[in-house]
């Protein structure tokens, strides 16, 4: 299946740039070895592309006021690695799988209200902000019953970690439809018969720092290496993929950690306690030749931020 946007992830030699200045650079390649065997045999990539995933808001919903916190989770199956728009790498070839996931704090600040609410969301205070992984595992993910996005069994590190920075890179916000309705699965077999969902699209950008790469799998890639992560693809109600029954609360080791995924959605997804958004994703490199900042005005979200159909004109469809 096509998908319908995508992630942005841009390897930059700094942080703190908006993504369309971004666009503008030519795309850089990195080695990625899927075996995990070093630069020998490594394919030369521009772009990781996940498959269509899972993000939980934990504490926040379409009717929250400005102030409140939560928390971001991400989790999705990598679908292939590319080099000018062609596949060099299959997700399960080999034997080989790989997983992303994400856990970041966030608030709300600003909330139009209303049946259709428009809703900003920004990091909270702090240079950094919580965690991005990057997994080898021996099997596909599995996002209904979402597991294998994390350590498996808990002893494997990942291939690659970050923190996001709380700087200007961070952005987004997500438009809702509190009166539209549905069920929230609508994905194949409708596993939640009794969860409903309010619709709405969104999306959200980060910065992330690199805090530890495995030179097997990425020769070349060092920490300190800043990457801006990017959605175009949050939306409600689920179409594409099954939600999500866990979430690890922090990326790592832990999953379903205070019953984190469908068990807290309420009802009506996007009302209750926690809130579930279908997230597509694609993550590309380029260079980016800007200073970090300090924690501003920068915007980050729960869903789709106000400059997705741009950056959708300037990545394209698949």
């Amino acid at each position: 299946m096509r998908k319908m946007s995508r992630f942005v992830m841009v390897l930059t030699a700094s942080a703190g740039l908006v993504v369309g200045l971004a666009a503008k650079a030519q795309a850089s390649t990195i080695l990625f070895n899927p075996a995990g065997t070093g630069a020998s045999g490594a394919l030369t990539i521009d772009v990781l592309d996940p498959g269509p995933g899972n993000s939980l808001s934990e504490g926040l919903n379409a009717t929250s006021s400005v102030g409140s916190t939560g928390t971001l989770l991400f989790q999705a199956n990598l679908d292939s690695a590319q080099l000018s728009g062609g596949n060099v790498f299959s997700d399960g070839s080999g034997g080989h799988f790989f997983t992303i996931a994400a856990s970041f704090n966030e608030v709300l600040t600003a909330n139009t209200g209303g049946s259709n609410p428009t809703l900003v969301f920004g990091p909270t205070a702090g240079p950094t902000n919580g965690t991005f992984d990057i997994y080898a595992q021996t099997a596909l993910g599995n996002n209904l019953a979402g597991t294998g996005f994390t350590n498996t069994g808990g002893t494997d590190a990942p291939i690659l970690t970050g923190t996001l920075l709380n700087n200007t890179s961070f952005f987004g916000n997500f438009s809702a439809n509190t009166s539209c309705g549905g069920a929230l699965d609508q994905f194949g077999t409708n596993n939640y018969s009794g969860d409903s969902s309010i619709c709405g699209t969104g999306g959200f950008e980060a910065a992330i720092q690199i805090t530890s790469v495995n030179a097997g799998y990425f020769p070349g890639l060092v920490p300190g290496t800043v990457l801006i992560f990017a959605t175009t693809a949050q939306t409600l109600p689920f179409v594409t993929v099954d939600p999500s029954a866990c979430f690890s609360s922090n990326a790592s080791t832990t999953t379903c950690t205070g019953g984190a995924g469908t068990a807290n959605v309420g009802t009506v997804n996007g009302l209750g306690p926690d809130t579930l958004l279908q997230t597509d994703a694609n993550l590309s490199f380029q260079p980016v030749p800007v200073v970090p900042e300090p924690a501003t005005l920068s915007l980050l979200g729960l869903g789709l931020m106000a400059g997705a159909g741009q950056i959708r004109k300037r990545f394209g469809r698949k």
